[in-house]
């Protein structure tokens, strides 16, 4: 889950997509606190040019006003979701593979089909968002580079718990006693 910064504008550029299925990936946002089958909010078309962007405002009332560039920065199109929560966001890709999200719950097996890392250097204060387009649980290649984002002025919230890099599910784990 991801909340926005106190700028309230966030950008989402669409870094690289290495995916075969690149052109017909669309990229967007939906409540991370929604029950069952969440609205989703597209931010980038699959048809846009991979140095397309797009840029989401939260607006009073959790409206969530999108506007999309082309790769010369010039305004292609633009759109108003209402409903979004600006503290409880999350991202997803949805391609002709399924539709995938940052959260691991929403996806097949419980699978993580996308990654966050923090950007360093001259990236410092932003995201990369990395998805695997093709599910995890039914022999992707599991290179995490099919639609990678660049994400500005938003912040991930902690997680609870995880699984990622065991080799054991978690009802298999070993608990430790309580006090």
């Amino acid at each position: 889950m991801w909340t926005h910064t106190t700028s309230l504008t966030t950008t989402y550029t669409i870094m690289v997509e290495l995916s075969p299925n690149a052109n017909l990936n669309d990229v967007g946002m939906y409540n991370a606190g929604a029950g069952g089958a969440p609205p989703l909010y597209l931010l980038l078309p699959g048809a846009f040019p991979a140095d397309a962007f797009a840029t989401a405002t939260f607006m009073s009332g959790n409206v969530l006003a999108v506007r999309r560039f082309d790769q010369n920065a010039i305004l292609v199109s633009t759109q108003n979701y209402p409903g979004v929560d600006p503290t409880a966001f999350a991202f997803y890709v949805q391609g002709p593979n399924g539709t995938f999200y940052t959260q691991d719950a929403r996806d097949p097996g419980g699978n993580a089909q996308a990654l966050s890392y923090r950007g360093t250097g001259g990236n410092a204060g932003t995201w990369w968002v990395c998805f695997e387009d093709s599910s995890v649980a039914g022999g992707s290649d599991q290179d995490f580079d099919d639609s990678v984002i660049l994400c500005e002025s938003v912040n991930p919230t902690p997680a609870l718990t995880t699984t990622w890099g065991s080799s054991r599910p978690a009802s298999a784990r070993p608990r430790r006693a309580a006090p």
